[in-house]
């Protein structure tokens, strides 16, 4: 066989896979592949580009589901795909690269969601509010996360036990570094003055340090709350320190 022929050969078998796939039902596919904790219904469309009317992704209830499939993707040993969807009371959109050993890559991830329909990930009971991401790459390995550059968001936090009303909206900085994933954390608004640091080892250890004092809007419950984290600098302001592993 000529180099001629050879190559129309590849590019033949190439068509067809591409064609293939292509028309492979986005439903079949689903029943094949898809893990446990995803699960589906009113699924159409095909493998490459489809749609599914609602469902569950790790506890979480999620409808209007679209995808469209990345090829050229499977070059790097990733299945990738293009999505969109509406969790409860909120919306996701990004690209997502599925890796073999268990990693999974999120980029140009631009969600919002209530705190409270992540009850099942985030599990701090009393805890609700909005939030917003905005990553231009999240990386997860086997759930945890192991790179992350974006922001966080969270609106009218509310925390039950602390203040009878939302205590304020926060912003957090994510960035990757050497050692793993570091996070700046000020508040944009509310009860406290807040500036403080978040460290994410590459072995899941996070620590949680920083500053915090009262502002004029803080009642003074929550003041005489926080005096159990120590006494005051000459700025009114106390350190905090939480630790564990994600």
């Amino acid at each position: 066989m000529t180099a001629n022929l050879k190559r129309l050969a590849i590019v033949g078998v190439t068509t067809l896979l591409i064609g293939l796939l292509a028309l492979f039902p986005a439903r079949i596919a689903y029943s094949w592949f898809a893990p446990t904790e995803l699960r589906l219904s009113e699924i159409g469309g095909t493998i490459w580009s489809g749609v599914a009317t609602e469902g569950d992704a790790a506890g979480i209830y999620i409808r209007n589901l679209s995808w469209r499939f990345k090829p050229l993707a499977l070059f790097t040993g990733k299945l990738a795909f293009s999505t969109r969807l509406d969790p409860a009371g909120g919306f996701m959109s990004g690209d997502i690269f599925a890796g073999f050993n268990g990693s999974v890559l999120f980029k140009n991830l631009d969600a919002a969601v209530p705190i409270s329909a992540l009850r099942n990930l985030v599990q701090i009971p009393g805890l609700d509010g909005r939030i917003r991401l905005q990553f231009e790459a999240l990386e997860l390995h086997n759930g945890r996360p192991v790179a992350a550059d974006g922001t966080v968001d969270i609106s009218n936090l509310f925390i039950r036990g602390l203040a009878a009303t939302a205590i304020g909206d926060y912003h957090a900085q994510f960035s990757t570094t050497n050692d793993g994933i570091l996070a700046s954390i000020n508040d944009t608004g509310g009860f406290f003055d807040l500036a403080g640091t978040l460290k994410i080892s590459p072995d899941s250890v996070y620590l949680l340090t920083g500053l915090v004092a009262p502002t004029r809007e803080t009642p003074p419950a929550v003041i005489e709350q926080l005096r159990f984290l120590g006494s005051a600098n000459d700025r009114g302001q106390r350190e905090f320190r939480f630790e564990g592993r994600l």
